[in-house]
């Protein structure tokens, strides 16, 4: 009973983290400064893929500045690799 209680909370517990907003903003930053790295070290397909990501995170926040900030990172590592 005490197992399934514990799994109930922290399911709910990360359910209401992962939608939160401010989470949300926090780990786009962080996907985006990850990308940011993978594209200098010229691994442009995982920095593409890790912008994507970010991209949704800042719709769900709607925060649309970073995300046209991702979409132009996106340009340049298409850049980069031709």
């Amino acid at each position: 009973m005490l197992k399934r209680l514990l799994k109930i909370l922290i399911g709910g517990f990360m359910t209401v983290t992962a939608i939160s907003p401010a989470y949300a903003i926090t780990t786009a930053i962080e996907l985006k400064k990850q990308a940011d790295v993978l594209r200098e070290d010229g691994q442009s397909l995982k920095a593409i893929d890790i912008y994507n990501q970010a991209i949704v995170r800042y719709q769900a926040d709607k925060d649309y500045a970073n995300m046209l900030g991702a979409l132009r990172d996106i340009v340049k590592c298409c850049v980069l690799s031709i």
